[in-house]
């Protein structure tokens, strides 16, 4: 890890600067040949599904198959579980090591916060600061259930959950299998939907199979989902309960509990500045946040310094130059399919 000021920049392959901007990385992950040989590392798994009954989780083989996923999660292993909306991919969410295992599977940025599932409402003990009123009622009313809760999150909450945030994203599924597993594992569970990152959710084990297959050990496979679109996810952290992400629960039905529930802002193209962009989990846009780990590297440091650190100190757009005003997003498809690079280059002062 390192602490370093550094410039960060996107260009393509041509050598034109796309964006560059200064930024204070907190710490900085420089581990190029891990990125490098990330996909190849991730095909070398086995991954195995067991079908399991909801209806009957207290029979020898169910009791059996979630122990054995259970000591999987306790071990910062992977298990892919179903829910009542969609399949999720499930790590520790109080091992950093383990969550970092769901990033790397799906090939999603780390600035996308996890949602984080519970099995009983006192289990947010171990998770937040302290639970609202506003929280309580909702929580009355719709779980267990497809609604995610933002909330302040406890010191025990490591920060690559939350992608640095002050506030962490909870959910208690209704599903048997989901709550089972978390009971049995002892721990609350991280589980963004089971798919690589922008693909579509996946409401069967096959699904996730066809996706993800080589990348994890485990799916527990349970039939397919009854809701089949992610949870709602609503922000109890600001000064008015507001939804972030439409899903499973309606604002109509909100309202009905919390009748000051205001439904997703809608913000000025050019209004990235605005953290919103990132507060809510499995949001598509990729974005690179102040305390964050660099996730693809495709240049060498000392080059990318040497070419483009005194054309940046000329100057450039107002827009970037600042990531604290100003979000940068990058077309992950683009990035994918070979177009864009991105490289990070340490201050030559430091």
């Amino acid at each position: 890890m390192l602490g370093v000021a550094a410039l960060f920049i996107a260009f393509e392959e041509d050598g034109n600067v796309l964006y560059s901007s200064k930024i204070k990385l907190i710490k900085v992950t420089e581990n190029r040949d891990r990125d490098r040989d990330k996909d190849s590392l991730m095909q070398q798994r086995e991954t195995q599904i067991i079908t399991l009954d909801k209806d009957h989780l207290e029979q020898p083989h169910e009791q059996e198959t979630l122990a054995y996923a259970a000591r999987l999660l306790r071990a910062g292993e992977l298990v892919v579980f179903p829910t009542e909306t969609v399949y999720g991919l499930g790590a520790n969410a109080l091992n950093p090591q383990a969550a970092e295992q769901i990033f790397l599977a799906k090939e999603r940025p780390f600035s996308d916060p996890l949602i984080v599932h519970i099995a009983d409402e006192q289990d947010l003990a171990n998770l937040v600061a302290h639970v609202p009123e506003t929280a309580r009622k909702l929580a009355v009313a719709f779980w267990p259930g497809p609604l995610t809760m933002i909330l302040p999150a406890g010191p025990q909450v490591p920060g690559l959950i939350t992608s640095g945030l002050p506030n962490v994203a909870v959910r208690m599924p209704n599903h048997p299998i989901a709550r089972a597993l978390i009971r049995t594992a002892g721990v609350p569970v991280a589980a963004p939907s089971a798919n690589r990152f922008m693909h579509v959710s996946p409401t069967t084990a096959q699904h996730v199979y066809d996706d993800l297959k080589g990348r994890i050990p485990l799916i527990l496979d349970g039939g397919p989902c009854t809701v089949g679109v992610e949870s709602t996810i609503i922000d109890l952290c600001a000064a008015i309960p507001t939804i972030l992400r439409p899903g499973g629960i309606s604002l109509e039905a909100l309202r009905q509990v919390l009748p000051q529930v205001q439904p997703p802002q809608t913000h000025h193209k050019h209004s990235e500045d605005l953290d919103t962009a990132r507060i809510a989990p499995d949001k598509c846009s990729f974005t690179i946040p102040l305390k964050c780990r660099l996730i693809y590297l495709r240049a060498r440091l000392k080059q990318c310094a040497r070419r483009y650190w005194a054309s940046f100190n000329k100057g450039c757009s107002r827009e970037s130059r600042s990531v604290s005003s100003w979000q940068m997003k990058i077309s992950v498809r683009s990035m994918r399919a070979g177009r864009w690079y991105i490289a990070l280059a340490t201050h030559p002062n430091r």
